[in-house]
């Protein structure tokens, strides 16, 4: 990660590994002087399908138990508890329940949210709790400009880990 300025902010970038438009947004928030929290470093999709045939509640707690899911949670949340700002890239059959509840939980925090979105997302009521909806990289850059100029941000302790 890059030395943090007073005028950067922390990003947290949360969607779907199988998001194209992943890496390009990163590079331009980094390029923009941002430090950005990025959930595909040294990260690989987790498998947590059950068989429909086999589901079970004791599977389904289960898979949640398991080690690398706990890590995978615990990194996750951090990363979302120490940002600035959050970024949720929607787009149509690839953004997840985990995303959508990461999406929730920066709201509830009171974290500003940008829902960057992907031509054919459908409109959701929740969606409101987002501070912009952008479509392309330069409405992102300028919404978390505006974020960055307008806001008083809250700084996490835990923030220190990501320098």
């Amino acid at each position: 990660m890059g030395a943090l300025t007073d005028m950067s902010l922390v990003v947290t970038i949360i969607g779907s590994f199988a998001d194209d438009r992943h890496a390009p947004a990163v590079v331009a928030m980094r390029g923009d002087g941002h430090t950005v929290i990025d959930y595909r470093a040294n990260n690989s999709p987790l498998s947590l399908t059950i068989d429909h045939r086999e589901w079970s509640i004791e599977r389904f707690i289960a898979a949640h138990r398991a080690p690398e899911v706990r890590a995978r949670f615990e990194a996750d949340r951090t990363a979302i508890e120490v940002a600035d700002a959050v970024v949720l890239l929607v787009a149509p059959a690839r953004s997840g329940r985990a995303s959508h509840a990461e999406f929730g939980y920066a709201a509830g925090l009171g974290k500003p949210a940008i829902l960057y979105v992907a031509p054919g997302v459908q409109p959701e009521t929740a969606y409101l709790w987002a501070r912009a909806f952008v479509s392309d990289i330069p409405s992102l850059l300028a919404a978390l400009s505006d974020i960055e100029a307008g806001a008083h941000v809250v700084r996490s302790a835990k923030r220190a880990c990501f320098r």
